[in-house]
């Protein structure tokens, strides 16, 4: 792929953003670079690529985001990386809320479950997308019976 098609302020701007970051110096930091190292590659305009691709494994950011700025700013697909690559908050997240799931009570699963929907509008819009698609899903999975009927209105098989 041609340098010109990856533009290298664009896609640091891009990771700045996400990260609310405004400083070269932490964003050397967060790509595991040098700031030397990040300094002269920025001056020569030198695409990062092992440290983004890093980078998008452990944040769950989509590679093809953050190089054209185009579709989805994260990637499903990492959410089943390994332990060691996983953002240690988000892990911490998911294993304390298994722990709760497995321990709590029904009326406390479904106190937790409203409380995250009102307290996270996102999370609400998240739940209604995800039914909708499992709704679509399943109406493609269900085998299509035969309209004809008997003279006494049992299906033929």
């Amino acid at each position: 792929m041609s340098s010109e098609k990856f533009k290298f302020m664009d896609i640091i701007n891009r990771i700045k953003s996400r990260e609310n970051i405004r400083s070269d110096s932490k964003l050397a930091d967060l790509l595991g670079l040098e700031r030397t190292t990040f300094a002269e590659r920025k001056r020569r305009k030198s695409i990062p690529y092992k440290e983004l691709v890093i980078y998008c494994e452990q944040r769950g950011v989509s590679l093809h985001y953050l190089l054209t700025g185009e579709g989805l700013d994260f990637d499903p697909t990492l959410r089943t990386l390994p332990l060691e690559l996983r953002d240690e908050r988000m892990y911490n997240m998911n294993a304390w809320t298994d722990d709760f799931w497995e321990k709590s009570t029904e009326e406390e699963r479904a106190w937790f479950y409203i409380e995250l929907q009102r307290t996270f509008p996102e999370f609400k819009e998240w739940i209604t997308k995800w039914e909708a698609r499992f709704a679509a899903k399943k109406e493609v999975e269900q085998p299509k019976k035969s309209a004809a009927k008997t003279r006494n209105g049992l299906r033929h098989e």
